[in-house]
């Protein structure tokens, strides 16, 4: 499937600028090298340095290049510098732009291009006309949008950029295409290619055949558009460009279809198949796959259609984890419901409270009278007895302890129910704030993915899915860990004690974050003794033990080692994490084992995290008999140990 018009904007806008695009690796280096001439670098020189910054953070760390450009911007306003005030005004408009602000990054580009206009400095005027000519086009103003990118056109031409010319009228071609004019799309489509092939541009060449193809597939000319994907594969092997190799091989397959030619369908399907193999990629090989299903059901091949199907089932299932949006807001919806339903049942209770006060402020009255009229009975029968007086005294005495205790009980419900009412204000900030981190991220990195995927190479998309993974993972083990609470606090969590493999739950856990472990270059160690079994909750430990060691890889310095054991003591046995990281102060310990004191930090790479797991463990450990231990220097690293009651075996409890 060929590019959107607004990818192609956006692909388009990197290519015109004065900075060259990076792998994700150079880039880091890049912008490190940039980082440490600040120190050394002062006015005019460092408000091009801190826009050069966030050029370089664009598309990397959006916050920290618009910190860079607002910088640059304050600092170029306090030296008078136009040229300096007009590029970090540009940079702030993309930076709107790419956050979904148009109107905000429209009024900062036009401020831009008055600057560029009245220094005269035709180069910055071109890449003012062509990000403007973006967000029109974005935003859905297409006479608009071709009409400023027509003015870049000018300015193109005028200085001589052939590359910057052919590729404002692809874009011209682009919104063309847009607007259902495809005959004059395909006009500018070949005014561009000719400057490509004068150029030898390969890469624009490519790119160009496979544009064609795809306009010649809307107008129904078949076999115009499998002349120019062909040319478009040859290329795209010659350049090495696996990606879009696929993606074009699986646009002839199904052209083909349309054809009503499975045979051949089929036979293009599989190298697309074939090739998206070779790149490991989950979205291409879901794209080969569906046309497989489809080609081989057509050419009667139904078996084979059957197996291509639940290869296909499996992989979108992959990639729903990881892109699902549609998910990621199910679950949001889900997680608001129960927030709703939290302070419904603290509304409910609120009433509840209320209704005490009153019986009770109706209890003090009543008993009160009662008391009255007790004194006024005993002092008129007072002349009857002394006994009998002191014995109606008692009965007194009595009555009013019984009212003090409904008193004093009445006001400790008071209380604990205001203490949970705190506690599920702390729970929905840490709530709050850390599910919006990953979501960010997942915002921002499927955003960069849906939009510019084309432009990216293969370690790139890996970083970014790596991000994306990781981002999904920190969510979803947050997540568990709220559902576990909450069903705790709820009571709707059942202990079920049993004799637990506390081996086996170790080397599971290990499995499950070897990976994570990986890519900070940490070794896990299993240190356990044999044959460990607790009397516990298998849940409860695995949730525990999950957290501890995902906690120890978080503050681990990289190229460092944790180490976990097991082993029995006399009537307990003791789990222990054991990590070389950056430790913690007797002031973040003390606060561990509490909702209501924030005591998360971050992580050797910047990870965050709410604190939050460690109070589940600590409830969990308290509710399956057992004791948590913390020990830690700055640092130096930190040991969390947990000893449970001691079980038999498995096997010998079921030989009993």
């Amino acid at each position: 499937m060929r590019l959107q018009p607004k990818k192609l904007l956006l692909i388009f806008c990197s290519l015109s600028l004065s900075f060259f695009s990076l792998t994700l690796r150079a880039q880091e280096a890049a912008i490190d090298s940039l980082k440490r001439l600040l120190p050394t670098t002062e006015d005019t020189a460092l408000v091009r340095l801190q826009t050069r910054l966030a050029l370089s953070y664009q598309n990397y760390i959006p916050d920290s290049a618009m910190r860079y450009a607002e910088s640059a911007l304050q600092l170029a306003e306090q030296l008078n510098d136009p040229k300096g005030k007009a590029d970090a005004m540009l940079q702030i408009g993309r930076l709107k732009r790419n956050d979904g602000n148009f109107g905000g990054a429209l009024e900062d580009m036009l401020v831009a291009l008055s600057l560029y206009q009245t220094i005269r400095d035709s180069v910055q005027i071109g890449n003012a006309y062509n990000d403007i000519s973006i967000v029109y086009g974005i935003s859905g103003d297409y006479p608009s949008s071709r009409e400023y990118f027509h003015k870049a056109l000018e300015i193109f031409r005028l200085s001589g950029d052939l590359q910057g010319e052919s590729y404002a009228l692809n874009n011209i071609g682009t919104i063309y295409e847009k607007e259902g004019q495809l005959d004059k799309a395909k006009e500018y489509y070949l005014k561009a290619m000719q400057i490509k092939l004068q150029r030898n541009d390969q890469y624009g060449i490519a790119r160009g055949f496979n544009t064609l193809g795809n306009l010649a597939v809307q107008k129904g000319n078949y076999k115009e558009a499998l002349s120019h994907m062909h040319k478009a594969d040859s290329l795209f092997i010659v350049i090495q460009d696996k990606v879009a190799r696929s993606t074009n091989l699986g646009e002839i397959a199904n052209i083909y279809l349309d054809l009503k030619q499975p045979n051949k369908a089929r036979a293009y399907a599989r190298q697309s198949y074939a090739v998206a193999q070779e790149l490991n990629s989950e979205r291409a090989l879901e794209n080969a796959l569906r046309i497989l299903v489809k080609a081989s059901s057509e050419q009667g091949d139904f078996e084979d259609a059957f197996r291509y199907q639940l290869q296909h089932e499996a992989i979108k299932d992959s990639l729903r984890k990881i892109t699902n949006e549609q998910h990621l807001a199910e679950l949001k919806a889900e997680f608001d419901d129960e927030q709703q339903k939290t302070e419904i049942m603290l509304l409910k209770q609120d009433k509840q409270l209320q209704e005490a006060s009153l019986t009770q402020q109706r209890t003090i009255i009543i008993s009160l009278s009662i008391s009255l009229l007790a004194i006024l009975v005993f002092s008129i029968a007072l002349y009857k007895s002394n006994r009998r007086n002191k014995q109606k005294n008692k009965l007194l005495a009595i009555k009013n302890e019984e009212i003090q205790v409904q008193s004093e009980e009445l006001s400790r419900q008071k209380n604990h129910l205001s203490q949970l009412n705190q506690t599920k204000d702390k729970l929905f900030s840490i709530i709050s704030h850390d599910i919006r981190s990953p979501l960010n991220t997942l915002k921002g990195f499927s955003y960069l993915l849906s939009e510019e995927i084309e432009t990216m190479n293969q370690a790139e998309r890996r970083q970014m899915s790596m991000h994306i993974n990781k981002a999904v993972d920190n969510l979803n083990q947050l997540l568990d860990n709220l559902l576990n609470w909450s069903l705790m606090q709820t009571g709707n969590k059942k202990q079920e004690f049993e004799s637990v493999d506390i081996n086996d739950v170790i080397m599971q856990n290990i499995d499950l974050y070897e990976a994570t472990a990986r890519e900070k270059n940490i070794r896990l160690v299993n240190q356990s003794e044999e044959e460990v079994y607790a009397q516990a909750d298998f849940q409860s430990v695995n949730t525990i033990i999950r957290n501890l060691l995902s906690n120890s890889i978080k503050f681990s310095y990289p190229d460092s080692s944790i180490y976990i054991s097991a082993r029995k003591m006399k009537e307990t046995v003791e789990v222990a994490v054991i990590d070389q990281g950056i430790g913690m102060s007797d002031e973040v310990i003390n606060k561990l084992f509490t909702i209501d004191k924030k005591a998360s930090q971050k992580g050797t790479q910047n990870e965050s995290g709410s604190g939050f797991g460690l109070t589940l463990c600590h409830e969990l450990v308290r509710q399956n008999k057992g004791s948590f231990d913390v020990s830690s220097k700055l640092n130096e690293g930190s040991t969390f140990s947990i000893k449970l009651p001691k079980a038999a075996p498995q096997k010998e409890v079921n030989n009993v």
